[in-house]
């Protein structure tokens, strides 16, 4: 009776996730009616960590070991992953399957965005006024993504990544000058997005992050300026020639702007 000869198990109530080791008890029985000499082996990738041969093991005696495997990318897109002990007595190999159900498939990027520049007056970005974004990307699922567009959709940036296995991150830099319809909304909201590839039938889940910043208070001025020709040898039925310069000193724009000279 295999089973009785050989018993291997693992803690079948907790998750095991990409990378994560799963520790094996293998039990194995001498149901000879002599002591023998037990011998315990792995395949599959997994590692005997404790005692392997076991020598004079009485009648009815059972021996306990334990082996290690972590879980790989294989696995979860499988579903599950069985491996085999073997107990080997003289010329007699007994074997016991235990199957792991790792996690489910978990494509994902998680993608930060953080604004890295300060303003020049310590709160809000005025007109024409840079503001530098850092973002990184990182692959937060247990599934190696490839092919990861990265986009910061306001400075319209674009950058891809060849491959991101899980865990691993890329860093980017933007820049974005401060306009006048950004004075207008108050902030500037600034979305970087990425997405990629992977090797389940499962779409990636992608990155989203926006970073708001805020912007100078709306200012309407207008600066006139009038200059003249006249100097001090201009006399009756001259004719002095003026020029009449228009500023918008403020930070959002005027339209149809009217001059009026009230000399004339």
């Amino acid at each position: 009776d295999n089973s009785f000869v050989i018993r291997k198990s693992h803690d079948a109530s907790k998750t095991y996730d990409l990378g994560d080791t799963v520790e094996f008890t293998i039990e194995a029985t001498n149901v000879y009616a002599e002591a023998k000499t037990i011998v315990i082996s792995e395949i599959e990738d997994v590692v005997i960590t404790g005692e392997s041969v076991f020598e004079n093991v009485q009648p009815g005696a059972t021996v306990t070991t334990t082996a290690e495997w972590i879980v790989t990318q294989e696995a979860i897109l499988a579903g599950e992953f069985t491996n085999t002990a073997t107990a080997t007595v003289d010329e007699d190999v007994y074997t016991a399957d235990d199957t792991v159900n790792p996690a489910a498939p978990n494509p994902s990027l998680a993608v930060d965005k953080t604004t890295t520049s300060t303003p020049a007056n310590g709160e809000t970005y005025a007109l024409g006024e840079t503001i530098s974004y850092k973002i990184v990307v990182t692959n937060d699922g247990n599934l190696t993504i490839t092919d990861v567009v990265v986009t910061d959709e306001l400075t319209g940036d674009e950058w891809t990544v060849e491959s991101l296995i899980p865990g691993e991150s890329a860093e980017f830099t933007a820049e974005y000058v401060v306009t006048e319809a950004d004075i207008l909304a108050g902030k500037v909201v600034n979305v970087a997005t990425a997405d990629g590839k992977n090797p389940s039938e499962d779409p990636t889940d992608p990155g989203e992050d926006p970073v708001e910043d805020p912007t100078d208070d709306i200012k309407v001025d207008m600066i006139v300026t009038k200059e003249s020709d006249a100097d001090e040898n201009t006399g009756l039925g001259d004719t002095i020639t003026y020029t009449i310069t228009v500023t918008n000193a403020g930070n959002v724009p005027f339209t149809n702007v009217v001059v009026d000279d009230q000399l004339e």
